[in-house]
């Protein structure tokens, strides 16, 4: 193999380890350790990260084309997953908001 090829090779293995880290079960893990360990800045970071993911993945329930009542299903958990970082306890106990179901 040529240079170039180990190196197009170590970027497509840099991309792959660095979504990997973004995964959330990924995160979930490390949120659990850095709560084991009582480790409150990593602990609040995972915590936001997750909240993030959870955000990105109901951002399509809000588009305008799903109906209104579609809409409002998901008003309240994406407003209660903003809120989490007020949450009392915060980062160490955080009462997780259910996602709606259909």
């Amino acid at each position: 193999m040529s240079n170039i090829n180990y190196k197009e090779l170590a970027r497509a293995e840099a991309l792959a380890a660095a979504q990997r880290d973004e995964m959330i079960d990924v995160l979930q893990l490390r949120y659990a350790k850095a709560c084991e360990e009582q480790n409150e800045e990593d602990a609040a970071m995972y915590a936001r990260k997750i909240r993030n993911k959870l955000l990105d993945v109901t951002d399509k329930d809000l588009c305008a084309d799903r109906s209104t009542e579609h809409q409002n299903l998901y008003k309240p958990y994406r407003q209660a997953l903003r809120d989490l970082p007020e949450q009392k306890g915060f980062p160490f106990e955080i009462e997780w908001p259910e996602a709606p179901t259909e």
